[in-house]
Formats: C-alpha cells, sequence, structure tokens
C-alpha cells in the first residue's frame, strides 16, 4: 500500500506601505502570486491561518493592519493530511 502524502500549504503576506500582497504555494506549486488585497482580507487570512495547526510560520517586522503604512512579511506553513 503507497502511503498518500498530505499537501503542504504556504502563505505569504507582505506589506509594503499602504499595500498587501498576497501569494499561496502548494506542494511547491505556485496558486497565487503578488495578488493585491485589501487590509480587512489580510487580516482575515492572518487570523485562520495564524490560529490553524500550523507546521511553522516567520515574519519580519512589525504586523499591523491599520491604516498607518509600515513594511513587514508573514509566512505560515500548514499541512493537509
Amino acid at each position: 500500500m503507497i502511503a498518500r502524502q498530505g499537501v503542504i500549504i504556504e502563505v505569504d503576506l507582505v506589506r509594503d506601505g499602504a499595500f498587501i500582497f498576497y501569494n499561496r504555494r502548494e506542494n511547491g506549486h505556485k496558486v497565487h502570486t503578488a495578488v493585491r488585497i485589501s487590509l480587512g482580507h489580510a487580516q482575515e487570512i492572518y487570523e485562520a491561518n495564524n490560529e490553524a495547526a500550523i507546521d511553522w510560520q516567520r515574519q519580519t517586522g512589525h504586523i499591523s493592519f491599520g491604516p498607518e503604512p509600515c513594511v513587514w512579511s508573514w509566512t505560515a506553513r500548514v499541512v493537509v493530511e
């Protein structure tokens, strides 16, 4: 019997000033690349994945979803069996 491998999902949020960009990879394959999204949508993605059973996460800068421009990035990896 061959064991089925889980799906590895990596989600990136990158804030550059007033803009937030979303990236998503599944098993290393690009699904979404540099898609510009709203602050509200970015916060929903962050909260949903930050509370999930993540394999690992990393960030640079101070994560803020407020209106003031800032620079940060956040990546999370989730393994779905």
